[in-house]
This record gives C-alpha cells, structure tokens and sequence, in this order.
C-alpha cells in the first residue's frame, strides 16, 4: 500500500508571526483554532543575523561604523531587511567610517555613491550578468566583467563610433563624442592600445544627444556638464587602480603565508611520524596526484583536518617511494659529488704542493673505488663532512704517485704501438726505461723513461695537434684553472684524446734525417730550438714569422700535406685528368733537394742526444704557466732555381694574368704564390715544369743555401 502523503505546514517568517498573532488577538475567543492531527508543527526557522534587526537603529549603526566596506557589502546582501537598511541614504554615515576604519582606501569619486564605491573595490560579480567568480575590474569604466560580456557590452570606440556616425550632428566631431564616455585602454595590448567603451554608455549618449539637438543651448549645457563629470572620474582613477594594485598584491601575500603555515604544519608532523624531506618532493610526481591540493591550501591544519588528509598524504608518499626512488638515488649522488668537487676545488693548493700535485684532478680522486664507496655510503644519505673528506684527504699523496705512474704507462703505451707500426727506425727507442737506476727511490720517482724524451715521440691530441710528453704534463696541470670542470676531468677521459701513430714517428724520422740529425736525438733539443724550423716548399720567399714553426708544428704540417697529396691524386685520377702531379712535401726522395731546414738564429747550448731533462723535477717549473716562443722572422733563402734576390721581386711577363697556378685550377685547387719565384718553385716541385707549363729536362738539384746549415 502506497505511503500516505502528509500534509504540509507554512512556516512563517518573523513579519509574517506577527501579523498571524495580531489577528487572533483582534478576533477574539470567538474563533477556536483549528487543530492539525496526525502532524507535528514545525517550529519557525530564524537566521543568525535576525537579532540586528531586534536592536535599536542607534546601536546598529553605532556597530556597523566598526565594520570595513565589505564587511558591509556582504551584510547587505544577507537578507532583505538588512539590505533596506544599509542601503537607505541615512546610512551613509556609516558607509564613509567604515570606509575610514579600513584607513588607506581612497576618497569616493563623485560618480558613485557609498554601496556602488564599495561594490567597485570589493564585489566579485560581473556587472552585466550572474556570474559571481568575476575578479577583473576596468576602474575606468566603472563595471567588472566576466570574458563573455566583455566581448558583448564592451568595444573600442572607433568601430561603435564608425557605425553609428550618422546618429550625431555633424558639428560633433569624434573626439567630442569621446570625450563624454568613459573609456579605458587596455593592459594586454602592446604600444598605445585603442580605448574600448561600453556599449550601452554610446546608445544612451546617442539618444540624449538626438532628444536635445532641437534645443542648441540646453545641448551645449549638457555636453559641457557630461565632459566636466568625465574628466572627474578620470582624475580618480590612477588611484583607484594603485589601491587595488597594493590590495591584491597584500592578498597574494597572504595567502602565501598561510599556504607555507599549512605545509610547514604538515610537514612537521609528518616529521614526527618518521617521514623525510626527500618524502615531501614532488618534482618526479606523475600528473594527478593530490598533493599540492591537499597541502597548498589556505585553512589552517587543525586536528580534524589533519585526520582527513593524514592517510592521503601516506599513501601518496609510499606510491612516490616506488615511483621514483631511483630518480632520488641520482639526485642524492649528484649533491654528494657535487660537494666533493667544492671541496676538492678548496683544496687544491695543497694538492698542487705535494710532488706532481699539479698532475692530479677531482676526476681522477672520484674514480677511486673507497672514495665512491664513502659517497654512495647509505644510498647516499650521509653528508660529505670534514670527518669523511679528511678521510680522503690524507690518501692523496699515495694516490699521486699512482697516478703519475697511470699517465706514463699510457703513454709509453702508445709510443710502443707506434714504434710497431712505424718501418723507418733503423732501431727501436727503449720503451721501458733508459737504463739509469739511481737507487734512491725519490730520484727513481722523479725519473721520466728515456721513450718518452725522444724526438720522434710525438702524440696526437684531440686528433688535430702534436705534442710531445711534456706539452702533455703542462697542459694538464694548467686543467685546475678551468673553473666549469670542478677541478678537472679524471685522466680516463681527458687521456682518450693522446695517442699516437707510426705515421707521426716515420715523420718525425724523415724530418730528422733531412735536417742531417741522429735518430736518437732528445725532443730536449728540439724543444731548445724554439719555433727556428721553416718548410722549404711552402711560402718558400716570405719575410714573415709566420712561417717558421716549432718541431711539432713540423712534423704535422708534413702529415697533412702528405694526405692533402694523396687526397689530390685521388681527385685527379678519378676526374681522369692529364696533369703532371708530384709530391712537393716527400721526405724520402732525393730529387726534390731538401724540403726542411732550421734557421740559423738560436745558438742551442745542447748535444742533440744529451738526455739532460729527463727529471720532473726540472720540468715542473714550468707547469701551470703559460709558456710561448717567439717566432722567427728570418727564413731560409731558397736557391735552388738559380735565382739572385733582385731578380725573383721582379715581375715576369711570362704569367699569363693570374696568380694562381693553371694548372692546380684544373682539378678545383686554387693555388696561389704572389712572388714569381715562388710560383715558378711550385711549379717545379709540383708538377715538373716550367712557368709556361711545360715538362722539365730533369729535376733540378739540392738547395745549396739550405744544405750549408743542416749541420748546425
């Protein structure tokens, strides 16, 4: 059987129970009243703020002037009684020392009223429909606006005026028009925005304006009247707006501390549960996760909250220990290493005084195993503190000398390699050691191997220079200064750039050989003769320094121009080109005469197979500055054409009108040699002819000029 419905019983307001009982008692005990059985009356309902309107009007008021204005605002709005009240004109009283009691607000402009200011400083809503959510206020335009409406009620000035021009007088030019509105110029356009209005303010204008456009003079009257009132309104704006500017930013503020209260609340209590901070991170978060929401808040974190959110948060931190403790683990390794590198950065001029210090980088330290041990101790947990860095510390003299023993071995490592490879020693260097046993073992720690001091032991660095042992040991202890390293890369990767070949020692053996020195000449020697050695082939005529070079130098642009050649040839066989084409940098042949030779400027107080700086010791003076040659401004005369030095600055007439080789262009060279001598050199060495291209009876012989300081 179907409930039956029950009855309902009206319940009335406060103004309604006093009308109800006024006219029982005016009736008399004539009418009984009429009982309702079967159901339970329900007792009247008030609100909280009903006893206000109980008080005497003085005592309200007397607490209202206390309120600020939005405290009023929002009064107004809680229910009809209390709206009549605070919006009749005797309360604006009230209104102007509630305004005053808030302290800083600026004064009310004289286009609004007490309740519209405070709506303008304080409401929420939009202006033109329901929405309550509105937060963005246009001072000089009076109104909020949610984004719909601002596209429906507000627009710029010149588009309404352009399409209702015709609704004014002519003599009413635009800038009248404008001048009567309220207008604003919005902040997201860049440069000078265009003024936008509304829309309504325009239509309302344009029918005053048609209504009093019989009357000239009350229409002057109004127009002046309506510009004064604009110009008004546009004086209080600036003010307005920094209020509202100081208001929200003290808001922000606000809420910002009370956000860094509630997570500073919860962290600590989830501190006291065992928690840490690494438990607190949310950089490795997956998108959904609730915990900014539940700890970004505002509302304080009382013990009812804390109840609520408390299982939240434990399950968000075990998923986030699953998630990304590996990500944590990398993290806590990069903070740990990141102190050890300011540490041994701090470090380093004590480093740099014990014996081949200058050698030793914050790479090389880190790749010990105990010292990895001790920084990824407990998953990387523990701080790098004094204790556990002077743990380190004192075991740096040992590693050292190991380290010293690491680059030579790798060294002495490659030279064997190369040695294998090269077919031009007439006999192998010692590649161990020169046979000096001093038996002192720190005058054997301070002893370089004999390999590594040879002239042909030259290493390949980055793929693109030489070097020999030594530039090797300067360059490295100059590694501290680069800052962006933390001390320098470990050798393991700064050493995978040296290397060496058996082209680099063949080289290195033609050249000596063509210079007229012994096989065993120390790179001592070489070193001693600075920057003094000058290709005969290339810029064979320059007076310029920059054509001598030092032994290195040499020996690599040999092996450049030995490829260049191969790499020509190539081109010229596969283009199928009838060139003569020779090797003009070919060490081992004698037909060409000697291609190299040192200049005669620098007595070298040195036997060139006089080991006198195989020490570290005497090599270490020099690391960690920078050392430079100067560079050579004579050159070796090249004489070998038969040529006096007035006849080869003469011009020839024989070049026909270019300085470039004709015959180097055939096949995409453009070879270029401005002195005619030099050109007719190339020509020789190159290709075997004469100026005019054409084939020579026979080579010509060996530069004399050159050939009488080979011994020196």
């Amino acid at each position: 059987m179907a409930r039956r419905a029950q009855k309902r019983v009206k319940v009335l307001d406060t103004e309604d129970e006093a009308d109800a009982s006024t006219s029982q008692a005016t009736e008399g005990s004539s009418k009984k009243k009429r009982k309702v059985t079967g159901v339970k009356k329900r007792t009247t309902i008030k609100g909280k703020l009903s006893k206000l309107l109980e008080m005497p009007m003085e005592i309200f008021t007397e607490i209202a002037c206390y309120m600020s204005p939005e405290d009023l605002l929002n009064l107004s709005r809680a229910s009809r009684g209390l709206r009549e009240i605070l919006m009749s004109k005797s309360s604006e009283r009230v209104w102007e020392a509630a305004r005053k009691v808030q302290g800083n607000i600026p004064a009310r402009p004289p286009d609004l009223n007490e309740p519209q200011y405070a709506d303008l400083l304080f409401g929420k809503g939009c202006s033109f429909c329901s929405e309550s959510r509105t937060k963005k206020v246009y001072v000089s335009l009076r109104v909020r606006a949610c984004s719909k409406c601002f596209e429906k009620h507000i627009a710029d000035f010149d588009a309404v005026y352009q399409q209702n021009r015709n609704a004014f007088p002519g003599y009413l030019t635009s800038s009248v028009i404008f001048s009567m509105l309220l207008s604003a110029r919005l902040e997201c356009y860049p440069a000078r925005p265009p003024p936008v209005i509304i829309k309504s303010h325009f239509h309302e204008l344009a029918g005053k304006i048609s209504e009093l456009s019989t009357n000239e003079r009350d229409l002057k009257a109004y127009i002046g009247k309506r510009q004064k009132n604009i110009e008004a309104i546009s004086d209080s704006r600036y003010q307005i707006h920094r209020w509202l500017q100081d208001a929200s930013n003290m808001k922000e503020q606000l809420m910002k501390r009370l956000r860094r209260d509630r997570q500073a609340s919860i962290h600590e209590k989830l501190r006291a549960l065992g928690y840490e901070n690494e438990d607190f991170d949310t950089q490795f978060d997956p998108k959904g996760w609730k915990w900014n929401q539940l700890i970004g808040q505002t509302r304080a974190v009382s013990d009812r909250v804390w109840e609520n959110i408390r299982p939240q948060l434990e399950e968000i931190i075990k998923l986030r220990r699953a998630h990304a403790g590996a990500n944590f683990l990398a993290k806590r390794r990069n903070a740990r290493q990141l102190e050890f590198s300011r540490r041994f950065v701090a470090s380093q001029p004590q480093v740099r005084e014990i014996p081949f210090g200058k050698l030793y980088m914050r790479g090389d330290l880190q790749e010990e195993p105990f010292v990895e041990e001790i920084l990824d101790e407990n998953d990387a947990k523990i701080p790098l503190d004094d204790e556990r860095w002077n743990r380190i510390f004192e075991r740096i003299p040992e590693l050292i000398l190991n380290h010293k023993k690491v680059i030579e071995d790798h060294c002495m490592d490659k030279i064997r390699k190369a040695l294998k490879e090269s077919k031009t020693m007439s006999r192998p260097s010692d590649v161990s050691d020169n046979g000096q046993h001093p038996g002192d073992p720190i005058e054997d720690m301070d002893h370089i191997p004999s390999c590594l001091l040879s002239a042909t032991s030259l290493f390949k660095f980055g793929g693109y220079q030489l070097e020999d042992y030594t530039e090797i040991l300067h360059r490295r202890s100059l590694s501290p200064r680069r800052l962006w390293t933390m001390g320098g890369e470990a050798w393991s990767v700064d050493g995978a750039d040296v290397a060496s070949s058996g082209n680099v020692v063949s080289m290195a053996s033609f050249l000596l050989k063509q210079l007229g020195l012994p096989e065993d000449t120390s790179m001592a020697y070489m070193l001693a003769c600075g920057t003094d050695f000058q290709c005969l082939t290339c810029s064979r005529a320059s007076q310029t320094s920059e054509s001598s070079m030092s032994w290195a130098q040499l020996v690599l642009h040999f092996i450049h121009a030995n490829d260049k050649y191969k790499s020509d040839l190539n081109t010229i066989k596969n283009k199928k080109l009838d060139i003569p084409f020779l090797n003009d940098h070919e060490v081992t042949s004698e037909i060409t005469g000697n291609v190299v030779a040192r200049v005669p400027r620098t007595t070298v107080d040195l036997i060139p197979t006089l080991e006198c700086a195989n020490r570290y010791s005497i090599l270490s003076k020099s690391w960690g500055e920078e050392v430079s040659f100067q560079n050579c401004t004579e050159s070796v005369k090249d004489a070998s054409d038969g040529e006096t030095q007035e006849d080869s600055d003469e011009p020839s007439a024989t070049v026909i009108g270019t300085d470039y080789c004709p015959l180097c262009q055939k096949y995409g060279r453009w070879h270029t040699e401005e002195p005619v001598r030099g050109m007719r050199k190339h020509m020789r060495t190159r290709h075997g002819t004469d100026l005019e291209g054409n084939p020579l009876a026979e080579p010509s012989g060996v530069d004399q000029y050159a050939k009488q300081h080979l011994d020196m």
